[in-house]
């Protein structure tokens, strides 16, 4: 097993885009955007991510084909898009955002090492990787749990999102008008990404693996960023 990099892509937002305001007791977060960034989604036929992915299983296994294959993969990604594009255009015209037009006065946010936190948190999660990596290649037992995949899902999570809340805050400081739910819904996840990291490496610890004083080194710089990243 290897722990691989996920790179993070960075966001734009166009310079002029304007929408009213919506207050957010117009708008609860669906359930089924968890499935999205959770390792283990929910796996519902009910659910809209999941319900899609399974139909789409289904459909592939009945064609005779391999699921799981990278051209299955393709398949699924570009029924995905569109179908995402639809739902996401769809919210925007209720919202009042026109995405149809879009102007080319397009602002970049700058990349992640322009921020200290961005970078700190990126050396924390390659930390982890190291560990990981380092645990797989000399067999410790615990690389190859449910705890090991939840520290390497959630480590690069928790980087991805920190540069997206960093990116939406400099967006708002640069003219770009939308609420605040993507900040109050990003933080959330780094919230329970923090949880579920701290959980994992507790558990994984109790082991008493050769890796247990990096862990533990690795667990303590969590407060060096914690409170910085719930206050972005």
């Amino acid at each position: 097993m290897k722990f691989f990099y996920i790179s993070v892509k960075y966001r734009y937002m166009p310079k002029s885009v304007k929408h009213r305001d919506m207050p957010e007791k117009e708008f609860k977060i669906p359930k089924w955007w968890e499935c999205q960034w959770r390792r283990v989604p929910c796996g519902k036929d009910s659910c809209k991510m999941c319900g899609q992915i399974n139909k789409t299983r289904k459909k592939q296994i009945a064609e005779g084909k391999d699921p799981d294959s990278m051209e299955s993969a393709f398949e699924h990604m570009q029924t995905s898009f569109s179908e995402a594009f639809a739902t996401i255009k769809k919210d925007a015209e209720r919202m009042g955002i026109d995405i149809t037009n879009i102007p080319n006065d397009i602002v970049m946010p700058p990349k992640p090492d322009y921020w200290p936190l961005s970078k700190k948190v990126t050396a924390w999660r390659n930390s982890i990787f190291d560990i990981l990596n380092t645990a797989d290649e000399t067999g410790e037992p615990w690389a190859y749990t449910e705890l090991a995949d939840d520290l390497s899902w959630y480590a690069n999570l928790l980087q991805a999102k920190t540069y997206r809340q960093l990116c939406t805050k400099w967006e708002q400081k640069h003219g770009m008008e939308y609420g605040d739910i993507d900040l109050k819904y990003t933080k959330y996840i780094i919230e329970e990404s923090l949880k579920i990291i701290k959980k994992s490496m507790s558990e994984i610890m109790l082991m008493n693996p050769p890796s247990f004083a990096n862990l533990l080194l690795v667990k303590s710089k969590i407060a060096e960023f914690e409170d910085k990243l719930m206050k972005i």
